[in-house]
């Protein structure tokens, strides 16, 4: 079965994280069960990732997971071709805790 892609700039472009990338991990964050810090060791929260997909509507197993994963462990993508959107997750995820922190309420649902 092939694996279904999340389209070509939905959460990174050029380097930078995009709006939705920002919401991916607001939505992740806010989901959470008590307790779970933000910064999770090993794999991302399951239930929280899928609150994610069901946000955007995405029926795939594919995509969130992974670009969670990268904005929360660092030094988790060695591959030079994804340093990019590396460092993009890496930045939304910073965006996203800063907004939480300062009241930003999750925006609807939002695609590009």
């Amino acid at each position: 079965m092939k694996k279904v892609s999340l389209p070509k700039g939905f959460l990174s472009s050029g380097g930078n994280p995009t709006i939705n990338s920002i919401v991916m991990f607001m939505v992740y964050f806010k989901n959470l069960p008590q307790g779970v810090p933000y910064l999770v060791k090993g794999e991302p929260n399951m239930e929280s990732v899928r609150k994610v997909r069901n946000h955007f509507r995405w029926n795939h197993d594919s995509g969130f997971d992974t670009m969670i994963k990268w904005g929360l462990i660092e030094g988790v993508s060695k591959s030079t071709t994804s340093n990019g959107r590396y460092e993009a997750m890496k930045t939304a995820r910073v965006i996203a805790e800063h907004n939480i922190r300062n009241g930003v309420i999750v925006p609807m649902r939002m695609v590009s």
